[in-house]
């Protein structure tokens, strides 16, 4: 229990529970995706190469990426622009014009990796700082909890150790294994809170171990997963339930 409380406080010195981090906005017309631009006001929409958005977290997870490509390749061409279109990406411009993805992560990434030619993302601009000075701008970053500083062993890193792509995000298999405790009804997504999985990867780290090359392997750990989610010691976390929740479908 005192593990498990002290890395809580660790936790919520970056996850406090941020309203104003929601990833979700209303739908709009077709015509209302103009090109990107670095004079965009908040509540712009805007169509961009996926290629183009700058993360704000070091990993994600490479199973999630490759479900959602697979869901996106299923689609008729027209009905992947309507879902894209329908959930649009939360971006911050930051200095020199350079647009921060802060949530969807793992959806524009399904993007990129999959077989679909046309890589557009569809955003809009939930703050421009781009006439910020950097140290400025990630301060502000870090206090609206937009960006996540801590690479997949939870080590604090710099602004600029962060990928400039999502190409180059690196796997984060924790973040894979609460992914899909989720989707088994373990854990209740929080649209609110930014990073939430990030959290609940923390908590399982020192808990359960497993290999993430054999899927067998990976079940294993999900069920101990499913478990260890609804034990007390985890009530702090947000999405806590303390029984299973229906699957999720996505």
């Amino acid at each position: 229990m005192k593990l498990v409380h002290r890395m809580w406080i660790r936790l919520a010195i970056f996850l406090p529970l941020a309203i104003a981090g929601a990833w979700f906005f209303p739908r709009v017309a077709e015509n209302e995706f103009p090109p990107f631009s670095a004079s965009m006001v908040v509540g712009d929409h805007f169509a961009i190469d996926a290629n183009k958005l700058h993360p704000t977290q070091m990993t994600v997870s490479f199973r999630e990426v490759a479900h959602k490509a697979r869901g996106l390749q299923k689609m008729p061409s027209a009905n992947v622009i309507s879902v894209l279109k329908q959930k649009t990406l939360p971006v911050v411009i930051g200095p020199g014009g350079i647009a921060y993805i802060t949530d969807g992560h793992h959806a524009a990434r399904a993007l990129i990796d999959s077989e679909i030619v046309d890589k557009t993302a569809y955003c809009q601009v939930i703050a421009n700082w781009s006439q910020m000075q950097p140290a400025e701008f990630w301060e502000k970053m870090r206090q609206l909890n937009y960006v996540l500083l801590f690479d997949s062993l939870q080590n604090p890193i710099d602004p600029a150790a962060l990928p400039n792509s999502l190409r180059e995000c690196s796997n984060g298999p924790y973040r894979g294994l609460v992914w899909a405790v989720e989707q088994a009804g373990g854990i209740a997504e929080r649209t609110d809170i930014y990073f939430q999985e990030f959290a609940w990867a923390t908590y399982f780290r020192p808990l359960i171990q497993w290999d993430d090359k054999d899927n067998a392997d990976f079940k294993r750990a999900v069920s101990e997963a499913m478990k260890l989610a609804h034990d007390p010691a985890a009530a702090n976390l947000p999405g806590y339930t303390p029984t299973q929740l229906p699957p999720q479908i996505d």
